[in-house]
């Protein structure tokens, strides 16, 4: 009855809390609110039918966004980590800046600047890095440059990782003539503290073209701690208020439910994208909740 959904509802956001996972079910209804929610968002299909996945409809095999707008190169930007995202009890989710700008007139950036130092990956060994694909390797290749040109534009997609139960990003980049973006070009949009760590070139899932993606292998630990912090926030509003130890406890179970119901998961997960990525300006969800 009602009480078995209640606590049927109760028991899945609880396990996203404890593994910060979606299954393939909550991606699409987390995708439907993002396309309700955000008009440049729609739902896609692969052209090939070997590219269709039978855990998700036909009609909504990944989400996509085309033309999104990349002034700033991120050397522009004070780093943000994801360390910092999860050590700072001080910062409210959905209050935390991407990361900072360090000079505000992007029309004035239009200069020469150098590529980021590879590093060695700190997540799955058998992780591509950047390096490994190199500019001859990426489908996504244009004559290369030396300068840092102030206009960009990205398709972005998310689709559903199976294996780690929780979306990936691929991105695919044109300069400001509409030619594809090369591996050095796509690095300078990539914070420095995540190219060749958890950033890669695939081909994506559903087209085979090569994007730029960022490894789900941290999403979940990622996405647990910022659902945890939100969770959090809502329980010292409780406090803040005036409520007792008691009228806590009994709240906490609401409070959960409350924090970050399903349907906006993948909000939560571009601000987290977004750290990593943060010339994109496609994160429209600052104080959604």
């Amino acid at each position: 009855g009602e009480w078995l959904h209640l606590a049927l509802q109760l028991h899945a956001l609880m396990a996203n809390l404890q593994h910060g996972v979606l299954t393939p079910e909550e991606f699409v209804l987390a995708g439907d609110t993002l396309v309700t929610t955000f008009g440049t968002w729609q739902w896609a299909s692969p052209t090939s039918i070997t590219k269709f996945v039978s855990y998700l409809p036909k009609s909504k095999q990944y989400l996509i966004t085309k033309n999104v707008p990349s002034f700033i190169r991120a050397s522009k930007f004070q780093l943000v980590t994801e360390d910092q995202i999860l050590d700072d009890d001080t910062q409210t989710v959905w209050n935390l800046p991407s990361l900072r700008l360090l000079e505000r007139n992007i029309r004035e950036v239009n200069h020469c600047e150098s590529g980021a130092t590879a590093e060695e990956s700190d997540c799955a060994k058998n992780i591509p890095s950047l390096e490994d694909f190199g500019d001859d390797g990426n489908s996504c290749k244009s004559p290369p440059s030396t300068c840092v040109n102030d206009s960009r534009s990205y398709d972005i997609s998310i689709t559903y990782d199976k294996f780690y139960r929780t979306p990936r990003i691929y991105f695919v980049g044109y300069d400001e003539f509409g030619g594809l973006l090369s591996f050095s070009q796509i690095s300078q949009d990539v914070s420095s503290d995540h190219l060749n760590k958890t950033v890669t070139l695939e081909p994506h899932p559903h087209t085979g073209l090569t994007h730029l993606s960022i490894h789900p292998c941290k999403h979940a630990h990622t996405m647990k701690r910022m659902l945890e912090l939100v969770h959090e926030q809502q329980l010292e509003n409780l406090r803040k208020s005036g409520h007792s130890p008691d009228d806590i406890e009994t709240a906490a179970a609401d409070a959960l439910r409350a924090a970050v119901p399903v349907h906006h998961y993948i909000f939560l997960f571009l601000k987290f994208i977004n750290v990593i990525i943060p010339t994109i300006e496609y994160d429209f969800t600052t104080n959604f909740l």
